[in-house]
């Protein structure tokens, strides 16, 4: 009876089937016939259920959408004007139909069909081959023979035909074909990115060897190859016995959390309670835990994150060092400051500082492509400059004539997005890091741009600051009786 794959194996063979092509972050594998969703990361074709058994065996069913749409561009007609271009690529440049299709766009059936109506000889096998005559053939194999540098693929690129074609014309003159071997200057990068939990297929297709090549490099350097749980397993076990957390040891393999529980699950090593999980955060941390959760005024639950532990943890941590915890009340309070809402209030007042310049900026944030950070400040390069860990890339100002102005619009942009509001760990306990977005430079610079030119064209139509920010900024009840006031 064959052995029921486990969630791990299942995963790493839809990545070596598929690659990074699908999302696999919901995957429950349990069969090759139950269903399991899988995301197409396509624009808008989401997930759908798919059955193990066909997902990973020939011929390799993937997403349906996509499907569709190739099914669709296979059967597209070929424009009459294109198909003297097909016929001459096909007779004269010996393209193959797959090669023609994929050039143009059509299916192959499509350029079948074309050559078909036109007459055009359909080459025999030897020909289809790569089409080379038997004086080009020969000039192959003598560059090949005296050559010992030249690979086959350096002979398939020369004569624009495949690698396989090319081995068999060698073997065909009965020529020994020599194994091209992997460089000893580049093992220890293999085998560094192996043991940091990178596959054996990306490797190689990164280097441009065969994969396994890559894996008798391994083995000829002692490595050991396998699944997680064969590599892995009693590291995992360790660390996870001494008190680590799955995401933790996650993070230093350079892989998922769920693939370390599912390692521990084939390791029959019990999960941890929350209650006893709790346990796992070193007592060393108390002070930092403290600085943040009172100086910082971060919740519970954004420390956890920070430290890969739980909100109770940080909790518990928080009554060890006597550090009462805030009531409802008061988290509130910290919630209405992060909002703006605090600054709401000061904004009515006369204070100088509200009728200086200002700017709303934007920035990249430092080493994370995919954050941003808009902020306000009269010299925001200062304000870069003060913080150069949080502060990336300038892209972008916008100039008002007062800081209550730029305020009003700062908010508007950061309530608006607050559902991006997400902030790399190592970021989390530095001034100002509640802005950080998690979206594109574009997308921000866009709404930012959205929003200011309606702030303007409002003052351009006569409509009071006050109630422009009583229309866009969310706000109390009882501040926007005050704002009302204001306006009056």
């Amino acid at each position: 009876m064959t052995r029921k794959s486990t969630q791990q194996e299942f995963l790493e063979k839809c990545i070596d089937v598929w690659d990074d092509l699908y999302d696999l972050s919901k995957v429950i594998y349990k069969g090759n016939k139950v269903k399991v969703l899988i995301g197409c990361k396509v624009d808008n074709h989401g997930f759908w259920e798919a059955i193990p058994a066909s997902f990973v065996n020939k011929p390799f069913r993937g997403c349906p959408i996509c499907g569709k749409l190739k099914a669709s561009n296979s059967r597209r007609k070929v424009p009459k004007e294109k198909e003297k271009e097909i016929i001459e690529r096909y007779v004269v440049y010996k393209q193959s139909e797959n090669f023609i299709a994929k050039a143009l766009g059509f299916g192959r059936d499509s350029i079948y069909g074309v050559l078909k109506r036109n007459n055009v000889k359909k080459r025999n096998p030897r020909e289809a081959g790569g089409g080379l005559t038997e004086s080009e053939i020969n000039k192959l194999v003598t560059l090949y023979k005296e050559n010992e540098d030249l690979t086959m693929a350096d002979l398939a690129r020369k004569f624009n035909i495949a690698n396989g074609t090319v081995r068999s014309y060698l073997d065909e003159r009965k020529i020994k074909v020599r194994e091209r071997g992997i460089p000893i200057e580049l093992h220890k990068e293999i085998i560094e990115r192996y043991n940091n939990c990178e596959k054996i297929r990306p490797i190689a297709r990164d280097l441009g060897f065969d994969p396994k090549s890559i894996t008798q490099v391994l083995i000829e350097n002692n490595v050991k190859t396998g699944t997680l749980v064969e590599r892995f397993g009693e590291q995992i076990k360790k660390d996870y016995k001494e008190g680590k957390s799955a995401r933790l040891i996650g993070e230093q393999l350079n892989t998922t959390e769920n693939s370390v529980l599912y390692v521990l699950e084939e390791l029959n090593i019990k999960r941890r309670s929350n209650s006893e999980a709790q346990g796992g955060m070193p007592h060393n941390l108390d002070e930092e835990v403290g600085e943040l959760y009172v100086n910082e005024l971060l919740d519970m639950r954004s420390i956890g994150r920070k430290f890969g532990f739980s909100k109770t943890s940080i909790k518990k941590s928080l009554i060890r060092s006597g550090i009462p915890i805030r009531t409802n009340s008061e988290a509130q309070r910290i919630i209405q400051h992060l909002k703006g809402w605090d600054s709401l209030e000061d904004l009515l007042t006369d204070k100088k500082k509200y009728k200086e310049s200002c700017y709303v900026y934007l920035f990249k944030v430092k080493n994370y492509s995919k954050f941003c950070k808009p902020g306000i400040s009269n010299d925001y390069y200062r304000r870069a400059m003060d913080e150069p860990k949080l502060y990336g890339s300038f892209e972008s100002a916008w100039y008002f004539d007062t800081r209550r102005e730029a305020r009003f619009c700062e908010l508007a942009v950061l309530q608006s997005t607050a559902n991006l509001a997400n902030c790399p760990n190592d970021l989390l306990s530095i001034s100002g890091a509640y802005e950080i977005r998690e979206c594109s430079i574009s997308e921000m610079k866009s709404l930012i741009s959205e929003i200011v030119d309606d702030f303007n064209f409002s003052k351009e139509e006569g409509i009071s600051i006050y109630k422009w920010a009583m229309d866009n900024i969310e706000m109390s009840d009882l501040m926007l009786e005050e704002y009302s006031k204001k306006e009056v």
